[in-house]
């Protein structure tokens, strides 16, 4: 679980950040084709439908940093 977690928030950080499953998806970043948009916001609410309920959400790992790209 805790790799679907860091995956997830790897995708979320790419579009603009948030905690997984906690924090709603943000808009579509300027200069960011849509078909890139959309194709990681389904797989962000795919991996975290797998998530919820789990006790890696409970802990919110504090050891992954913020990606910079």
């Amino acid at each position: 679980m805790a790799r679907i977690y860091l995956k997830a928030y790897r995708l979320r950080e790419r579009i603009g950040g948030g905690r997984p499953v906690i924090d709603p998806i943000r808009e579509r970043p300027y200069r960011m084709w849509r078909k890139t948009y959309d194709r990681i916001c389904a797989e962000v609410e795919l991996l975290e439908q797998r998530l919820i309920g789990s006790r890696v959400l409970r802990r919110e790992p504090q050891w992954i940093r913020a990606l910079s790209y």
